[in-house]
């Protein structure tokens, strides 16, 4: 089993509570569509 640093935990918390933010209060949503900036966490995670 592999073990995790703190930093790493930490740092993976961090990006996931930014994506969260990203997607709920930084999206132009319209009527037919809905825009997100959450893909940004994702690209630093390296999903």
């Amino acid at each position: 089993m592999k073990k995790y640093s703190a930093k790493f935990i930490a740092t993976m918390g961090l990006l996931i509570a930014i994506s969260v933010v990203l997607t709920r209060f930084f999206a132009l949503e319209n009527t037919f569509i809905r825009i997100s900036f959450s893909f940004v966490a994702s690209m630093l995670i390296g999903d």
